[in-house]
């Protein structure tokens, strides 16, 4: 699979944690292309206690 003229390498960062998901696009140069975030279906996720 080759990549297309004028085509960016880009990453799809995800950060999971517990009171949202939240997920970008970036170029190999740091240029964002796209962002996303959105709460988790758990409330009392962020009261709990952390994990040993």
């Amino acid at each position: 699979m080759g990549r297309h003229p004028g085509a960016r390498r880009a990453v799809l960062a995800l950060d999971i944690g517990g009171t949202k998901l939240a997920a970008g696009v970036v170029t190999e140069d740091g240029t964002v292309l796209s962002t996303e975030i959105c709460p988790t279906r758990a409330p009392y996720a962020a009261a709990s206690p952390p994990r040993p």
